[in-house]
């Protein structure tokens, strides 16, 4: 399991030059086409501040991932850091997210939200996956992240 320093690091990598509803679409696109083919009973959402960008539901995942897609994403947006950093820095400190007086309900500290990053540090949106256990929701989304991140750095001709 990483630690909380690896996790930042982790987030800290998923930087992107720009980020827009194409850049959304492609990603998103890359994400389902991905875990379409792995047969993962998941929900994918991209948002940028509150606005759903791209979402897909594969077979097998249901409408509780879209709660969690969305408590999901308030843990990234409130806190700036992932949802599964959060997770592990609560368990660290043996408590939970009522300790910053947020709903259980509405804010899910469990893996699966990264935020996605412009190079100056802001948040340009959040990419959230549902389905899996938490822990594989985040290698997911990091795996997704950076699998697109290294395509897009690519000439055309090595993609």
């Amino acid at each position: 399991m990483k630690d909380l320093s690896e996790l930042l690091e982790e987030e800290n990598r998923i930087c992107f030059e720009s980020f827009n509803e194409q850049v959304s679409w492609e990603l998103g696109s890359r994400a389902a086409d991905f875990c379409r083919k792995e047969q993962l009973p998941v929900a994918i959402r991209i948002e940028r501040d509150e606005q759903i960008l791209f979402q897909a539901a594969l077979p097998g995942s249901c409408r509780d991932n879209d709660l969690w897609l969305a408590g999901k994403a308030r843990i990234v947006r409130h806190f700036r850091h992932s949802s599964f950093y959060i997770s592990r820095k609560l368990i660290q400190s043996n408590s939970d997210i009522s300790k910053y007086s947020l709903d259980p309900a509405l804010y899910r500290a469990k893996g699966g939200g990264v935020p996605l990053f412009l190079k100056d540090g802001t948040i340009a949106g959040v990419l959230i996956i549902s389905g899996l256990k938490d822990v594989d929701d985040h290698n997911l989304a990091v795996r997704i992240c950076r699998e697109y991140l290294k395509a897009k750095s690519l000439p055309s001709d090595d993609i």
